[in-house]
């Protein structure tokens, strides 16, 4: 069995690691990693993107004026995450999953012109 004192440092190491947690701020499992790409009229972009479970996780598009884009996050079931919707081509989502896994984020253009991208999955 554990001595008192080996006892007294097991606690406060545990205090101190729960005191100092903050919100974890996840990469996806490869990293942070982003790209330029390029929607073309009225379509769609597929990023396929796999993130850490527990972690908050994030992707983000900054288009070139153009257009409007949004973003919509489907899990390895298909089932909707998160999405934007609204003007602009400047959007961004974040999501914790309760999983570590594969991500389908689509960037939807729904103008008549491409749109050239700049994302970024952090």
């Amino acid at each position: 069995m554990f001595s008192l004192k080996t006892k007294v440092c097991l606690a406060l190491a545990f205090a101190l690691l729960l005191g100092s947690s903050t919100a974890v701020m996840a990469n996806p499992t490869a990293g942070a990693h982003g790209g330029v790409q390029r929607a073309p009229a009225y379509g769609t972009v597929l990023h396929t993107i796999r993130y850490n479970a527990f972690e908050r996780a994030d992707f983000a598009v900054n288009g070139d004026g153009d257009t409007n884009l949004n973003v919509e996050v489907y899990d390895a079931n298909f089932r909707l995450i998160v999405r934007t919707v609204g003007a602009g081509d400047k959007c961004h989502v974040n999501w914790t999953p309760n999983y570590t896994g594969t991500f389908y984020i689509y960037v939807r253009n729904s103008g008549s012109v491409w749109n050239r991208y700049n994302w970024r999955a952090y």
